[in-house]
C-alpha cells in the first residue's frame, strides 16, 4: 500500500522461506506466490523467489508443476546469475526424481557444468545421482547408489548442509534396506537424530517414516509408522 513493492516481496519471501524451515508448507505457498506478484518480472529477486517456490511445490508432491516454474526461470536465471541458474536445473532433477522420470533427472545433471559441481551444489548432485541410481534398474546398481549417497554425506558435511547430509544418509539406509535391516537402521537412525538436532520438520517426518518401515520389517514394531502418521 505504500508504494514499495520490493520491499514487500522481502518480507514475503522471508516469511515464505521460514515457513518452509519450520515445515508449515500450507503457510509457506500463499507467501511465496504474494511474494512472487510484488517482484518485478525477471529480477534477481523475482528468480530467488520461484526458486523457493519450485522448492515448495516439490515438497508438496507437485513436482510436474516445480519443474515448469523451474524450466520457465532457469532462462532469465542463466543472463543473470549463474549460481541461481545451477540451483534451478538441481530443483529440475529433484522434481524428475520425485516422479521418478530417471531419464530426466539425468539429463539435468548432465547439464551441469563442472563449475557447478562444487560445495552445496555438489553435494546434492551426489544425492540425486545416487537416487537415480537407486531408482532406475536400467543403469543403477544399488552398491554404486551407496557409494555416491556415501560421497554426498561427507560433501554435505563439508558444505555445513545438514539438510542434504540428513537426505544422504536417508538414501544409504534405504540401499542398505535391501540387504541389511540393522545398517539401514543405523544410517536412518542418524539421520532422524540430525533432523531433529538442526530442526528439519519435514525431513525429520519423512526419514521417522522410513526408519518405521524398517523397524516393522525387522522387529514387527509400527509405534515409530504411528508417531510419523500422528505428527503428520
Amino acid at each position: 500500500d505504500g508504494g514499495e513493492p520490493e520491499q514487500a516481496a522481502r518480507v514475503f519471501h522471508d516469511a515464505g522461506r521460514r515457513a518452509i524451515e519450520a515445515g508449515s508448507l500450507s503457510s509457506a505457498e500463499p507467501a511465496l506466490r504474494a511474494a512472487a506478484a510484488c517482484a518485478a518480472e525477471n529480477s534477481d529477486l523475482a528468480i530467488m523467489i520461484g526458486t523457493d517456490l519450485a522448492r515448495m511445490l516439490i515438497l508438496t508432491g507437485r513436482p510436474s508443476a516445480a519443474s515448469e516454474l523451474a524450466a520457465r526461470l532457469g532462462g532469465p536465471a542463466a543472463l543473470l546469475r549463474r549460481d541461481l541458474a545451477a540451483r534451478l536445473l538441481l530443483l529440475r532433477a529433484r522434481a524428475a526424481v520425485t516422479a521418478e522420470r530417471w531419464d530426466d533427472a539425468t539429463a539435468c545433471l548432465g547439464q551441469l557444468d563442472a563449475s557447478d559441481r562444487s560445495g552445496a551444489a555438489a553435494a546434492e548432485a551426489a544425492v540425486l545421482s545416487a537416487q537415480v541410481a537407486l531408482g532406475d534398474s536400467r543403469k543403477g546398481s544399488r552398491a554404486g547408489a551407496e557409494n555416491q549417497a556415501a560421497q554426498a554425506v561427507a560433501l554435505a558435511q563439508q558444505a555445513g548442509r545438514p539438510d542434504l547430509q540428513c537426505e544422504a544418509l536417508e538414501v544409504l539406509g534405504l540401499c542398505a534396506r535391501l540387504r541389511d535391516l540393522g545398517a539401514a537402521a543405523q544410517a536412518l537412525t542418524e539421520a532422524l537424530r540430525l533432523a531433529e538436532e538442526t530442526k528439519l520438520s519435514a525431513q525429520r517426518l519423512h526419514v521417522l517414516n522410513e526408519l518405521g518401515t524398517v523397524e516393522m520389517l525387522r522387529d514387527a514394531r509400527g509405534d515409530r509408522l504411528t508417531q510419523a502418521h500422528t505428527e503428520a
